[in-house]
């Protein structure tokens, strides 16, 4: 922001040419504004838009993304990464994932909690997988609206909400008799039987039979196919096999990306036998085969195929718990490192413990023991065929009557990992929190809690004073930082019996914004109870004056390193707010609420939840890699500015002189880009009026000159689609009375 500057008539220019991205405060200074919609950083000190998003699919189940080696994601109840299923996991629920190496054997894996499994990192076989929904045989009308303002595509007997087709979506049609309406077009508005398109997208046609394409759902999906099953012998395969021949010449199975070998699930069949799922032996576009027998003969039926992707593997998920039930033992002496030892040794009766999951230096939770002083936890020193052997006399021996045959009593042992809120790694130990206790494994075991040897590599648990439960925790600067309402502690040391715990009574996290607690740049931020803070040790420091009265009630972030993401709910409607620590510049960005991020490679993933409990992912627009089947969205771009009023008395944007002021002429310097631009002025807090719009083909600049009607105070909004930018805004001001 240039000082203003004052000619000898007495009008002063007050030029812009730096802009401070969103500030609310009612005494912000003129380069700030007071709401975007889609604006952010990247060409700072200008003002543009932020850089568009793709669309990597529609995902509403599921329940989790993280970044290691690669891209995970839980979809239902099955782990995927790349896109590959990898697993199935114990639990269907949100989930919470940390990394571990171990130093033995040098393998990664990925902990999922509350599952309580180790994950081995690999790499799964790359497969072809094409996605989409096909519907077939479709009943079409090819409409245009009363008023001629929109084309309409009607489908009297398909309900297209249910089928998953929404405002915004691309369809490919073909089949149509009018070659011009075969065709890939954006639906602008979709309701159950009607779409509407722009206006001249279609010619009319009545009673026209077409196939419909809808690419990116997942899994593959024919819907609405009219099919003939048949059983016999077929000539082209040579053998006997049950047939779905389908009336549609569009229906291309084979190019669709159904292939021998493939699994496929039959709904929606008039024969309830045969809605199961079969193995394709053979596969053409007219026709698909299977084992001879597979499915009853049927007539003229209407089907849905779904693709149902490979079984995933098991082998490489390790439950980090174990329970060894009802198992037949006795407690009796024995020896220990090579010594006799009393007390401190369970003989298992029907069977070896190293058909068990149980190793040494596992501490185990017994139960069930007639002997109250055996049900407690302790630590296996060694374990070979029938016998787990402890420190001496820890054990109260089984009782012997007559000495032979054996007593033998019945016990529960499990390895219990303690349920937690939230977990991460820090220095090859899993750490987390449950309520207002936290957490640490064993250094090199993430699967143990309990070991308390006073050894460097011990286990550790803390319980933090004070009232309230731990909202969050995060490593910050090296050190596991846990926070409360009302205080942050730090744990710093290097094995548990160093550890020192440091409190401090500062802004905590507001409950209801633990997962806002990112770090970019070098600094940690967070919503607490007075706002948004910024942390970097010790105390923290307040931003809320960016955001006025905005109070927040929940939030997650994001960080790419550089900017944090802050999708939080200001009690209306949740916003994505967008800070650059390179500008110091605060941006909203839109109206969405992230439920899951991870950052890999470059790229910035979100899992976005509407209003409906859909959910999308997206990559955020300055990814490195995008994938090819990934969809660029438009962005639709607007800025309000605070209100001018040339006043510092009253809101600190003038230059300091009380008297009424005008002013006689505002120029905006734009850039655009293939782009729409059009600026509003509101007088007086009134209604926004339209002033400019301008519209370009390529790239060229402007100067706008706009001559301001008297008022006590305006706002200036621009609003833009495509690539746009505010090179400066300078006003020209002059000074009248006192009197108003």
């Amino acid at each position: 922001m240039l000082p203003k500057l004052p000619y000898s008539d007495n009008i002063r220019k007050a030029q812009a040419v730096t802009f401070s991205g969103i500030n609310r405060n009612p005494a912000a200074p003129d380069a700030s504004v007071f709401w975007t919609q889609n604006m952010g950083a990247d060409r700072m000190p200008c003002l543009s838009p932020r850089k568009p998003r793709w669309l990597i699919g529609q995902y509403d189940d599921c329940h989790g993304i993280f970044a290691y080696n690669g891209l995970y994601m839980v979809r239902g109840t099955t782990l995927y990464k790349d896109g590959e299923p990898v697993c199935e996991t114990p639990v269907e629920s949100e989930k919470q994932f940390a990394h571990f190496n171990d130093p033995v054997s040098n393998e990664d894996y990925v902990i999922m909690f509350p599952d309580k499994v180790l994950i081995k990192d690999t790499a799964p076989e790359p497969k072809e997988w094409k996605t989409g929904l096909y519907l077939s045989n479709v009943h079409a009308n090819f409409l245009k609206d009363p008023d001629m303002k929109y084309s309409v595509l009607e489908l009297p007997d398909l309900n297209m909400r249910e089928l998953g087709i929404n405002d915004g979506d691309e369809i490919t049609i073909s089949g149509s008799t009018f070659e011009t309406n075969n065709k890939t077009v954006k639906i602008n508005r979709c309701g159950t039987h009607m779409a509407e398109f722009k206006e001249g997208t279609f010619r009319i046609a009545l009673n026209e039979t077409i196939t419909i394409y809808k690419a990116g759902v997942d899994p593959l999906t024919f819907a609405n196919v009219k099919v003939d099953v048949a059983s016999g012998y077929n000539e082209s395969m040579g053998s006997d096999a049950t047939m779905f021949f389908a009336y549609n010449l569009d229906m291309a199975f084979k190019e669709m990306g159904l292939t021998a070998g493939d699994t496929v699930r039959i709904s929606g069949s008039s024969v309830p036998g045969n809605n199961k799922k079969a193995t394709l032996i053979a596969v053409n576009n007219r026709f698909l085969a299977f084992p001879f027998g597979t499915f009853s003969t049927v007539a003229s039926d209407v089907i849905t195929i779904t693709k149902v992707q490979p079984e995933p593997t098991s082998d490489i998920m390790t439950p980090m718990e174990v329970s060894v039930d009802n198992v037949e033992v006795v407690f009796q002496d024995g020896t220990i490192y090579g010594e006799t030892a009393e007390a401190n040794t369970i003989k298992r009766v029907d069977g070896v413990w190293e058909t068990t999951e149980l190793k040494v230096g596992d501490a185990i939770t017994i139960s069930s023991s007639d002997e109250a002083k055996n049900n407690s936890i302790f630590v296996i020193r060694e374990m070979s065929g029938q016998y787990l052997r402890f420190d001496e006399n820890v054990f109260e021996n089984t009782p012997q009557v007559g000495g032979s045959p054996e007593e033998t009593e019945h016990i529960n042992i499990k390895k219990e990992v303690p349920d937690m809120d939230g977990i991460f790694t820090h220095e090859q130990r899993v750490w987390g929190w449950k309520g207002s206790m936290i957490y640490c494994s064993k250094q090199n075991d993430p699967t143990n809690f309990n070991v308390f040897d006073d050894l460097a590599d011990d286990s550790w648990a803390y319980p933090m004073d004070g009232s309230g439960d731990i909202i969050g925790a995060i490593v910050y600067q090296g050190y596991p930082t846990f926070f409360k309402q009302d205080k942050v502690v730090r744990v710093y040391g290097d094995r548990p019996s160093q550890y020192r715990v440091m409190d401090v009574s500062t802004m905590g996290l507001h409950p209801g914004c633990g997962k806002s607690l990112a770090i970019a740049g070098d600094t940690l931020f967070y919503v607490s109870r007075n706002g948004v803070t910024a942390y970097k040790g010790g105390y923290g420091e307040n931003m809320q004056d960016t955001f006025g009265d905005l109070r927040f009630t929940e939030a997650v972030a994001a960080t790419d390193g550089r900017r944090y993401f802050l999708s939080a709910f200001d009690g209306a409607e949740w916003s994505i707010w967008t800070y650059d620590t390179n500008w110091n510049a605060w941006f909203r960005e839109d109206a969405e609420h992230i439920i899951h991020s991870a950052y890999d490679k470059g790229n910035l993933y979100f899992v976005f939840e509407n209003l409906q409990q859909h959910r999308y992912m997206w990559l955020e627009g300055h990814a490195v890699s995008v994938p090819e089947s990934a969809t660029k969205e438009s962005v639709y771009s607007e800025v309000e500015f605070g209100d001018f009023t040339g006043n510092y008395w009253t809101a600190g944007r003038g230059y300091g002189n009380p008297s009424r002021k005008g002013t006689s002429k505002i120029q905006l310097r734009v850039t655009l880009n293939n782009a729409v631009l059009t600026v509003y002025i509101a007088y007086d807090g009134g209604e926004k009026r339209k002033v400019k719009s301008i519209e370009t083909q390529g790239k060229r600049s402007y100067y706008l000159p706009l001559i301001p009607k008297r008022s006590d105070h305006y706002k200036i909004y621009l609003e833009g689609a495509g690539d746009w930018v505010l090179n400066s805004l300078v006003r020209e001001e002059y000074s009248g009375s006192d009197i108003h």
